[in-house]
Protein backbone atom coordinates (compact mmCIF):
# COMPACT_ATOMS: atom_id res chain seq x y z
CA UNK A 1 0.00 0.00 0.00
CA UNK A 2 2.75 2.45 0.95
CA UNK A 3 4.72 1.51 -2.19
CA UNK A 4 1.68 2.17 -4.39
CA UNK A 5 1.14 5.56 -2.72
CA UNK A 6 4.79 6.39 -3.25
CA UNK A 7 4.61 5.43 -6.92
CA UNK A 8 1.50 7.48 -7.53
CA UNK A 9 2.68 10.54 -5.64
CA UNK A 10 6.25 10.28 -6.87
CA UNK A 11 5.04 10.20 -10.43
CA UNK A 12 3.27 13.54 -10.22
CA UNK A 13 4.49 15.57 -7.28
CA UNK A 14 7.56 17.40 -8.45
CA UNK A 15 8.20 20.96 -7.27
CA UNK A 16 8.16 23.93 -9.59
CA UNK A 17 11.26 26.08 -9.35
CA UNK A 18 12.11 29.42 -10.96
CA UNK A 19 14.48 29.16 -13.94
CA UNK A 20 15.40 31.60 -16.69
CA UNK A 21 12.60 31.54 -19.23
CA UNK A 22 10.31 33.95 -21.04
CA UNK A 23 7.92 35.41 -18.46
CA UNK A 24 4.86 35.05 -20.71
CA UNK A 25 5.36 31.29 -20.73
CA UNK A 26 6.28 28.61 -18.27
CA UNK A 27 8.39 25.56 -19.02
CA UNK A 28 7.02 22.08 -18.37
CA UNK A 29 9.51 19.22 -18.53
CA UNK A 30 10.04 15.77 -17.16
CA UNK A 31 10.38 12.09 -17.85
CA UNK A 32 7.82 9.41 -18.61
CA UNK A 33 8.49 5.92 -17.28
CA UNK A 34 6.79 2.61 -17.97
CA UNK A 35 6.12 0.42 -14.91
CA UNK A 36 6.72 -3.28 -15.57
CA UNK A 37 4.17 -5.17 -13.48
CA UNK A 38 6.09 -8.48 -13.51
CA UNK A 39 9.17 -7.24 -11.65
CA UNK A 40 8.33 -3.69 -10.56
CA UNK A 41 11.09 -2.18 -12.68
CA UNK A 42 10.65 1.04 -14.59
CA UNK A 43 11.76 1.65 -18.16
CA UNK A 44 11.89 4.92 -20.05
CA UNK A 45 8.61 5.35 -21.91
CA UNK A 46 10.24 6.23 -25.23
CA UNK A 47 8.05 7.84 -27.90
CA UNK A 48 5.08 8.10 -25.53
CA UNK A 49 2.49 10.73 -26.35
CA UNK A 50 1.53 13.79 -24.37
CA UNK A 51 -1.41 15.93 -25.44
CA UNK A 52 -2.00 19.33 -23.83
CA UNK A 53 -5.49 20.77 -24.13
CA UNK A 54 -7.51 23.71 -22.85
CA UNK A 55 -10.84 23.54 -20.94
CA UNK A 56 -12.63 23.84 -24.30
CA UNK A 57 -10.90 20.56 -25.34
CA UNK A 58 -8.82 22.45 -27.88
CA UNK A 59 -5.46 20.79 -28.38
CA UNK A 60 -2.69 23.26 -27.63
CA UNK A 61 0.21 20.90 -28.39
CA UNK A 62 0.74 17.20 -28.92
CA UNK A 63 4.15 15.53 -29.01
CA UNK A 64 6.10 12.37 -28.29
CA UNK A 65 8.75 12.00 -25.61
CA UNK A 66 12.25 11.32 -26.89
CA UNK A 67 13.94 7.90 -26.82
CA UNK A 68 14.80 8.42 -23.13
CA UNK A 69 11.20 9.26 -22.21
CA UNK A 70 12.04 12.95 -21.74
CA UNK A 71 9.92 15.90 -22.84
CA UNK A 72 10.04 19.70 -22.62
CA UNK A 73 7.78 22.49 -23.88
CA UNK A 74 6.50 25.97 -23.02
CA UNK A 75 2.92 26.93 -22.18
CA UNK A 76 1.49 30.46 -22.10
CA UNK A 77 0.58 31.93 -18.72
CA UNK A 78 -3.12 32.57 -18.03
CA UNK A 79 -4.88 29.29 -18.94
CA UNK A 80 -5.94 26.02 -17.40
CA UNK A 81 -4.37 23.06 -19.17
CA UNK A 82 -4.94 19.34 -19.09
CA UNK A 83 -1.96 17.18 -19.95
CA UNK A 84 -2.81 13.64 -21.03
CA UNK A 85 0.09 11.18 -20.96
CA UNK A 86 0.01 7.76 -22.61
CA UNK A 87 -1.07 6.39 -25.94
CA UNK A 88 -2.69 3.27 -27.33
CA UNK A 89 -0.39 0.93 -25.36
CA UNK A 90 -0.84 2.64 -21.98
CA UNK A 91 -3.47 3.62 -19.45
CA UNK A 92 -3.76 7.34 -20.17
CA UNK A 93 -3.19 9.60 -17.18
CA UNK A 94 -4.15 13.26 -16.87
CA UNK A 95 -2.73 16.19 -14.92
CA UNK A 96 -4.40 19.58 -14.66
CA UNK A 97 -2.32 22.77 -14.46
CA UNK A 98 -4.08 25.99 -13.48
CA UNK A 99 -1.83 28.80 -14.72
CA UNK A 100 -4.47 31.55 -14.62
CA UNK A 101 -2.85 33.30 -11.64
CA UNK A 102 0.72 32.65 -12.70
CA UNK A 103 2.65 35.91 -12.59
CA UNK A 104 4.25 37.25 -15.74
CA UNK A 105 7.86 37.91 -14.78
CA UNK A 106 11.19 38.45 -16.51
CA UNK A 107 12.14 34.96 -15.43
CA UNK A 108 9.46 32.40 -16.17
CA UNK A 109 8.73 29.43 -13.97
CA UNK A 110 9.29 25.76 -14.64
CA UNK A 111 7.31 22.72 -13.63
CA UNK A 112 9.13 19.39 -13.47
CA UNK A 113 6.52 16.72 -13.96
CA UNK A 114 7.53 13.06 -14.17
CA UNK A 115 4.83 10.56 -15.09
CA UNK A 116 4.62 6.85 -14.35
CA UNK A 117 2.72 4.98 -17.05
CA UNK A 118 1.62 1.37 -17.24
CA UNK A 119 -0.30 -1.02 -19.44
CA UNK A 120 -3.49 -2.88 -18.55
CA UNK A 121 -5.28 -5.91 -19.94
CA UNK A 122 -7.77 -4.98 -22.64
CA UNK A 123 -10.86 -5.52 -20.47
CA UNK A 124 -9.45 -3.85 -17.31
CA UNK A 125 -11.45 -1.07 -15.67
CA UNK A 126 -9.37 2.09 -16.09
CA UNK A 127 -12.22 4.54 -15.43
CA UNK A 128 -10.49 5.94 -12.30
CA UNK A 129 -7.93 7.51 -14.63
CA UNK A 130 -10.49 9.48 -16.60
CA UNK A 131 -10.06 12.25 -14.00
CA UNK A 132 -6.70 13.97 -13.40
CA UNK A 133 -4.29 12.09 -11.13
CA UNK A 134 -3.03 15.46 -9.91
CA UNK A 135 -3.81 19.15 -10.12
CA UNK A 136 -1.32 21.99 -9.87
CA UNK A 137 -2.14 25.58 -8.92
CA UNK A 138 -0.09 28.72 -8.57
CA UNK A 139 0.68 29.52 -4.95
CA UNK A 140 1.51 33.21 -4.69
CA UNK A 141 3.24 32.91 -1.32
CA UNK A 142 5.72 30.39 -2.82
CA UNK A 143 5.73 31.98 -6.29
CA UNK A 144 5.47 28.45 -7.68
CA UNK A 145 3.08 25.99 -9.21
CA UNK A 146 2.36 23.50 -6.42
CA UNK A 147 0.31 20.30 -6.19
CA UNK A 148 -3.24 20.64 -4.93
CA UNK A 149 -2.75 18.28 -1.98
CA UNK A 150 -6.42 18.32 -0.99
CA UNK A 151 -7.41 17.05 -4.45
CA UNK A 152 -4.68 14.39 -4.42
CA UNK A 153 -5.58 13.18 -0.92
CA UNK A 154 -9.29 13.05 -1.83
CA UNK A 155 -8.61 10.89 -4.90
CA UNK A 156 -5.53 8.82 -3.94
CA UNK A 157 -7.52 5.88 -2.60
CA UNK A 158 -9.40 5.48 -5.91
CA UNK A 159 -6.16 5.56 -7.92
CA UNK A 160 -4.44 3.09 -5.58
CA UNK A 161 -7.40 0.70 -5.72
CA UNK A 162 -7.53 0.88 -9.53
CA UNK A 163 -3.77 0.30 -9.83
CA UNK A 164 -3.86 -2.73 -7.50
CA UNK A 165 -6.69 -4.25 -9.52
CA UNK A 166 -4.91 -3.59 -12.83
CA UNK A 167 -1.69 -5.04 -11.44
CA UNK A 168 -3.48 -8.26 -10.37
CA UNK A 169 -5.21 -8.57 -13.74
CA UNK A 170 -1.93 -7.89 -15.61
CA UNK A 171 0.00 -10.48 -13.61
CA UNK A 172 -2.82 -13.01 -14.06
CA UNK A 173 -2.86 -12.36 -17.82
CA UNK A 174 0.96 -12.68 -18.04
CA UNK A 175 0.99 -15.98 -16.13
CA UNK A 176 -1.70 -17.40 -18.43
CA UNK A 177 0.46 -17.00 -21.54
Amino acid sequence: MKMMSFLLLGAVLMAATPKPNSGDYFLVYGNMENLQWADGSMLDAANTWCVVSTPEDEIYIAFKANEDGEYEFNLPVGQVYTMTFGGKDYVNKKVEIDARKLEVTKKGLTLKLDMLLFTAPEDADVSAFEQPVAKFVYEESYRKLVPDMEYIEDNMRDFEKAMRKIEKESLRADSGK
